[in-house]
């Protein structure tokens, strides 16, 4: 199978990258805001042209001479990506022209990389004019668009794709979901979601930085461990909205609520020096509510004494703070070291291969009358009966059971049957619902 050709946006801060990132995929997934540098990371996305090929394209972060350590940081990512680019798009604005884009010229002709110089803004044909100065770049015909106008992007996409190398272009293979585990890694700012993105696939996708807030897109990595595919998400950490004062401070937490939506499993990844929090607490309320497998992952563990009793301390604070995660494995690890991150993805896939699973109706009966059969609560309006009981969906997993009368069932029955479902069917770390229906009703 041949390697997908991969295009890398290049160009300085506000040029438009990622206005033309988004065009390009027909997605918006790069946040798009006039302030310069809001893309940080590596973001990738594909687009499926003439039904079965498809192109990779990176949006990279804004060139800048700048020397801040968020910048050198950007900086260096930038040139990392060239390197495995089959094609580079030079995005420039019309008349503004700086020396920092004859410097990526020069490492671009080092490179020998093929190229195409693409002058944004250029919103209507009088405008054309203004590129011809872009032909002392050496890098071929320049090419008028407007990104946010979609004006000549039909014209880029076909000059991108008579560029690529012709062995490159590939057909198309479906690929099963349902066997891919799409895991978010989430959290509050700088508890070192990045470094444990970066740690898990090898090479620096995230930015990592002790600034926080430095992840402000959801950042795709791919990988295949133990024989199974994994999609990755690093997200940018989510904060209270009170304190979300930047639109792209919300696009961003946004961003990273939706990725929770999209994954099976998530990584709650907590300070292991810092007590949990509100926040934390929130988040994951929104994983429960989404019926979504949960990790929650102790980072900087190396920062703690590793002795198993501080440990087990460490995880009955967590509980007894925070009962609604019960569920959930705890996993110590050190992102910086790579201490524990094997154990975490032998977990998740344990985890995974429960949360797809379907249990059959006959199985599911057979728990039924074992759990009624040892406590079955009474009152004076009777006794509640458990006729049968089914799955409905896995991932997320939802159960419907048929009782009798739905004012018998009490909250702690309820809670009764869940804890009993979990032993039995070994259901850790996954939300379980069950709906109770009258079985003469329609109506949960």
């Amino acid at each position: 199978m041949n390697k997908i050709p991969l295009v890398a946006i290049l160009g300085r801060p506000n040029v438009g990258k990622s206005t033309l990132f988004n065009r390009l995929i027909k997605k918006r997934k790069a946040i798009i805001d006039p302030t310069p540098g809001v893309t940080r990371d590596i973001i990738f996305g594909e687009l499926i042209y003439n039904d079965n090929k498809t192109i990779k394209f990176l949006d990279t972060g804004g060139l800048t001479d700048e020397g801040d350590e968020l910048n050198i940081l950007v900086q260096k990512k930038s040139r990392e990506a060239l390197k495995d680019a089959d094609l580079v798009i030079f995005l420039v604005e019309s008349n503004k022209s700086l020396p920092i884009e004859i410097e990526y010229i020069e490492i671009l002709r080092k490179l020998n990389k093929k190229s195409i110089i693409v002058v944004n803004k250029c919103d209507i044909p009088e405008k054309d004019i203004n590129i011809n100065e872009y032909y002392q770049y050496g890098l071929g015909e320049p090419l008028a668009i407007s990104a946010s106008h979609n004006r000549n992007i039909d014209v880029l996409l076909e000059r991108i794709i008579e560029n690529l190398p012709e062995e490159q272009e590939i057909e198309i293979k479906e690929e099963e979901e349902k066997d891919v585990i799409r895991i978010a890694i989430v959290g509050k700012p700088n508890v070192g979601k990045s470094s444990l993105l970066n740690k898990i696939i090898g090479q620096e996708r995230s930015i990592v930085s002790s600034i926080p807030g430095t992840t402000r897109d959801v950042v795709d990595g791919k990988f295949n461990y133990d024989n199974k595919e994994f999609i990755i998400l690093d997200t940018a950490g989510i904060r209270r909205k009170s304190r979300v004062n930047e639109d792209i401070e919300y696009y961003s937490v946004n961003r990273a609520i939706k990725s929770i939506s999209d994954a099976n499993i998530i990584f709650l990844v907590i300070d292991s020096v810092e007590n949990i929090s509100d926040q934390d607490k929130k988040i994951t309320d929104q994983i429960i509510k989404n019926g979504k497998a949960l990790i929650l992952v102790l980072n900087k563990w190396d920062l703690v004494d590793k002795n198993q009793d501080v440990l087990n301390e460490k995880k009955e604070m967590l509980l007894y703070k925070f009962p609604i995660v019960e569920f959930a494995p705890i996993i110590p690890i050190s992102a910086k070291t790579g201490k524990g991150v094997e154990n975490l993805l032998k977990t998740s896939i344990k985890i995974f291969n429960q949360y797809k699973r379907r249990i059959g109706t006959s199985e599911l009966n057979d728990f039924i009358a074992e759990v009624v059969k040892k406590y079955t609560p009474a009152s004076k309006q009777g006794v509640l009966k458990i006729y049968y009981g089914t799955q409905i969906k896995a991932m997320p997993v939802e159960f419907v059971f048929f009782i009798n009368k739905k004012k018998l069932l009490t909250e702690n029955y309820k809670q009764y049957i869940i804890n009993r479902f979990r032993e039995k069917f070994n259901y850790t770390g996954i939300p379980i619902q069950i709906h109770f229906r009258d079985k003469d009703k329609k109506e949960e």
